[in-house]
């Protein structure tokens, strides 16, 4: 690995959303079991998914839910915890993020790879978890498209 292709070490941002993926997607690569009890009342209710709100059986998508809403912050900023709030509860409603998302995250790598960050983080915060990615999935995408898949990133 040590001579593919790496991010621009200047870009902080990147570089924690990649780890930040990779080595998520690295835990969760179990396979989800359906209808697994759980922890219960832990964590941060802001990046809750719906199913581990509502619900007492959730399954381990519940963290591709919560950690598609911090790559959201990751590029996105907010103000205060009400603008915060009000983005969430747009984004949990529509299951898009705001127009303006992948603009803002064009600044920070090409316009085809800002599409496909979107897309899946879009696909990460879908309300019905059997819709998310797999920790899998992360892996290979970070793994394939990100993290080695541009000359931009060549050594």
């Amino acid at each position: 690995l040590a001579t593919q292709s790496k991010p621009p070490k200047n870009d902080r941002r990147c570089n924690f959303v990649l780890t930040f993926y990779r080595e998520f997607a690295f835990s969760e690569m179990t396979v989800a079991i359906p209808n697994r009890a759980l922890s219960s009342g832990i964590g941060t209710l802001q990046y809750a998914a719906p199913e581990q709100r509502y619900q007492k059986i959730y399954n381990c998508l519940v963290d591709i839910y919560s950690a598609g809403f911090v790559i959201f912050e990751a590029f996105y900023p907010l103000g205060d915890l009400g603008d915060r709030i009000r983005h969430f509860e747009v984004i949990r409603k529509k299951e898009k993020l705001p127009l303006d998302f992948q603009p803002a995250l064009s600044e920070y790598c090409e316009k085809e790879k800002a599409a496909r960050v979107t897309e899946t983080i879009e696909s990460m915060i879908k309300y019905d978890p059997l819709l998310r990615p797999t920790g899998n999935f992360l892996y290979s995408f970070v793994a394939n498209f990100l993290f080695f898949s541009s000359a931009t990133y060549s050594t």
